[in-house]
């Protein structure tokens, strides 16, 4: 017996994660972040897919921005 997941889980799942980084990505520039990059850590983590690194002008933006992307994410799961 094994504990593989059916194609369609698989497939569903990797929608799931391109879809949860575009809305990071499109939060983070929305908020105008500076210098944003995304690393992909697919097969190299088993904690995450992508790590995104982001920068803004002041600590007050960066605080809004984790906000912001804290509660676009809370919406859409």
């Amino acid at each position: 017996m094994t504990n593989a997941a059916p194609a369609n889980d698989t497939a569903s799942s990797a929608e799931s994660v391109a879809a949860l980084h575009a809305l990071v990505m499109q939060s983070l520039d929305d908020d105008q972040a500076q210098e944003t990059i995304s690393i992909p850590l697919e097969g190299k983590s088993s904690i995450a897919d992508h790590m995104v690194i982001a920068s803004g002008r002041s600590s007050r933006q960066v605080a809004a921005m984790a906000q912001h992307l804290a509660e676009k994410i809370k919406k859409e799961t």
